[in-house]
């Protein structure tokens, strides 16, 4: 189980139960992870040209997306944004209602709020290609910057209201 204040994770039919949300970071090197996650982006299908693309088995690739998207599990992945302000990206898998939310916790707040959300299309402000550079580069290593550039990319909006990031306090906050 993963906490995420201010962020409903419970599934229709168990309203009062546990959440659903759960720590998605085993599934980031999973032969296939990279292309079931970033395909839907790429508006690439799951097919013998993403397994290409990627260089992975499609039947890896499926299997992935598979639990990527599977109701009985959410899966999450958490950023550290730096100054204890925190990403997180969020499989919501809802039958036939899915999506991928892009939450955002900081500063002072306690609760996550929804700063993008990804049902077809991206919606909401979504994090601008600065931010998202400046959070990677917040990160420890290669591979934890790459991997946070990857996981969030999608996220990236272009829209006037931004989240920004303070260099100086490390925080985010709205701005129009």
């Amino acid at each position: 189980m993963v906490d995420l204040p201010g962020f409903d994770d419970h599934g229709p039919d168990d309203p009062d139960g546990p959440g659903l949300a759960r720590d998605g970071s085993a599934l980031l090197d999973r032969s296939g992870f990279w292309a079931a996650h970033l395909g839907p982006s790429l508006e690439a299908d799951l097919d013998d040209e993403l397994a290409e693309m990627f260089d992975e088995p499609l039947s890896a690739i499926r299997a992935t997306y598979e639990e990527l998207t599977d109701p009985a599990g959410w899966p999450v992945f958490s950023v550290d944004a730096g100054g204890g302000a925190r990403l997180a990206l969020i499989y919501r898998n809802f039958v036939e209602d899915g999506g991928i939310d892009f939450l955002f916790a900081g500063g002072l707040r306690e609760r996550y709020i929804r700063i993008a959300v990804i049902e077809g299309a991206l919606e909401g402000p979504g994090i601008s290609w600065a931010e998202l550079a400046s959070v990677a580069d917040r990160q420890h290593g290669y591979l934890e910057r790459d991997r946070t550039l990857l996981l969030t990319f999608a996220g990236q909006g272009h829209s006037g209201v931004h989240i920004a990031v303070s260099s100086d306090s490390h925080w985010f906050g709205s701005r129009v």
